[in-house]
């Protein structure tokens, strides 16, 4: 970590986290070697807890021992439950159900930049984006502000 900086605290989405477990190598993997590295604080709500081991235990069962060890070495922590007032606002701005509890959890946490590839529900989301208070963007896009700042 770079001196005098505050660790940025950066919340994943279901969906980058998988790709990291598939495919070793990319953009959602180097986002978890940052955490690895204690440059940033990784952030997964319950939710995200909760669907990675379902989807990895579905699509590749052979995975599941590693995931625990993984998300350990990133630095991934689980957020506490969000409050019922994010709740209640993004009932109204996510439209897909299962994002409400992962969204709310991030903007109650107030993390520093929400990553997620759900570009249709979340990334070009135009009236939750102006809404919250951190950006929300893929992996790439996440890297490329990073690496900006």
């Amino acid at each position: 970590m770079h001196e005098g900086h505050k660790r940025l605290q950066v919340g994943i989405d279901t969906n980058v986290l998988l790709r990291a477990v598939l495919n070793g190598l990319g953009d959602p993997r180097r986002i978890l070697y940052l955490g690895e590295w204690g440059e940033l604080q990784l952030v997964i709500s319950r939710e995200v807890d909760n669907e990675i081991y379902e989807k990895v235990r579905k699509i590749i069962p052979a995975k599941i021992q590693l995931l625990p060890m993984l998300l350990a070495r990133s630095g991934i922590q689980v957020l506490p439950p969000p409050s019922v007032e994010h709740l209640n606002r993004c009932t109204i701005l996510v439209p897909d159900p299962d994002d409400v509890e992962i969204v709310a959890a991030m903007w109650t946490a107030q993390v520093d930049y929400f990553v997620s590839e759900d570009r249709k529900h979340l990334v070009r989301n135009a009236a939750l984006i102006v809404e919250l208070p951190f950006p929300v963007g893929t992996a790439d896009t996440f890297l490329s502000w990073y690496r900006a700042r």
